[in-house]
């Protein structure tokens, strides 16, 4: 009787633990449809399941100390600036809206530190999901935006401009990087995940081959790079490597500048694909954003600063404005909003991340967090806003997926004791 008891309640865990796992599979999806929704899904998704298995499936869930210290100061940092940001009360907004994706995202990556995620029902919902978000991209991509258009515009008329899908196509590669490499090894025992994986594949070429995003494109090459070739099972590679990202982080407005004035002129129009990727215009970008920066190199000028410029000093040579929303670059947007004080944050932060990654136990998990970390960080600095919500979001959610993949191997020393929740 306590047997049949047991194998019940047993049943029901596993059935109380498919909600966290189907959610938080089909964001893919969601990410082709909406990809401003990231702002809010993944942390939304995040609470929901932590609730979900904390009191109804009285799973163990804990939250790390320091992500969410991390998280607090660059709440604080933020809402702060208002005393010397160009416009206050856009800082004031700018950190309770960071708060509200911040603070969930700790409860999304609490989540993924459960073991609930090692089954294939997850492997293969979620490879299904990305599956679909690649065919939804290769309809508008090839068949001239036509559901695009059908969900957002209705104009049939005019020649489609694919880089309109630009962020799904990026989400769609990184969620596409993360499902071929985790499913190599299982795959070979799981039929269905195999033809999954085999559909990725072909759909993640076809995207890549039509996209007008070189970010994806180049991601890629950097993902490949890096999982295969960094010598992850040393330590003085990702000691070396963190400080060589810390001391570029602290001297980028100088480089910026000597890009622009030694590289720019070489790179303009050098082929198609420097063209199309505006690598010029990056540069004119962040030769004029580091230059203001240096003014003042303490504090900055407040969260979302470039956006409150109306002019920057500029010769308008491969950028036609002198004025931009946000530097296209992550550091450099630290520096502009918050100088010093802000870069150092940034750098401890890189720093920690690199500490927790080189901690993984297995050499699959080291590979496959570096490949990610370099693929999201090259993005993080040549294509979006680093505040941008829907950005924010995607960033979480590869962090999730990253321990959802290996929770095994995660490390678990004193620098990341867990707060009981």
């Amino acid at each position: 009787m306590e047997v049949a008891v047991e194998n019940a309640s047993a049943r029901q865990q596993g059935v109380l633990i498919l909600l966290p796992l189907t959610l938080l599979a089909l964001v893919p999806v969601i990410a082709y449809f909406s990809p401003r929704a990231l702002a809010v899904v993944p942390g939304l998704f995040g609470l929901i399941s932590f609730i979900y298995l904390k009191y109804c499936a009285r799973s163990e869930v804990q939250i790390a100390k320091l992500p969410v210290i991390f998280s607090v100061m660059i709440i604080a940092l933020a809402s702060l600036s208002v005393v010397w940001a160009l416009e206050g009360a856009l800082a004031a907004e700018r950190g309770l809206k960071l708060g509200l994706i911040l603070l969930p995202g700790m409860l999304l990556l609490a989540v993924a530190k459960t073991q609930i995620f090692d089954n294939h029902f997850f492997r293969r919902v979620f490879t299904g999901s990305v599956v679909v978000c690649g065919l939804l991209c290769c309809v508008d991509l090839f068949g001239n935006g036509a559901l695009y258009r059908l969900l957002h515009e209705g104009d049939f008329g005019r020649t489609f401009n694919v880089s309109q899908i630009n962020r799904s196509v990026n989400g769609f590669a990184m969620f596409a990087f993360i499902g071929l490499v985790v499913n190599f090894r299982p795959a070979k025992s799981d039929k269905v995940l195999r033809i999954l994986s085999g559909m990725l594949a072909v759909t993640l070429v076809a995207v890549l081959y039509r996209t007008d995003s070189q970010s994806a494109q180049a991601a890629l090459v950097f993902f490949a790079l890096f999982y295969f070739f960094f010598p992850v099972a040393r330590d003085w590679a990702w000691k070396v490597s963190a400080i060589l990202i810390v001391i570029v982080m602290l001297v980028s407005p100088w480089v910026a500048q000597g890009l622009y004035n030694n590289v720019a002129g070489r790179v303009a129009g050098a082929n198609q694909w420097a063209s199309d990727s505006y690598m010029a215009d990056r540069m004119e970008i962040w030769d004029m954003v580091s230059r203001k920066a240096l003014e003042s190199p303490v504090f900055g000028f407040g969260i979302e600063a470039t956006r409150e410029i109306d002019h920057f000093d500029t010769q308008k040579i491969y950028t036609p404005l002198d004025h931009v929303l946000h530097p296209h670059n992550s550091v450099l947007q630290i520096w502009i909003e918050f100088g010093v004080i802000g870069i150092l944050l940034y750098a401890a932060i890189i720093v920690a991340l690199f500490r927790y990654m080189s901690g993984f136990e297995s050499i699959e998990a080291r590979r496959l967090s570096i490949a990610v970390f370099v693929a999201m960080f090259f993005m993080m600095n040549t294509a979006y806003g680093l505040w941008q919500g829907w950005w924010l979001g995607l960033i979480f959610y590869l962090m999730a997926l990253v321990l959802m993949m290996t929770y095994k191997t995660a490390p678990l020393d004193k620098d990341y004791e867990y707060a009981g929740a």
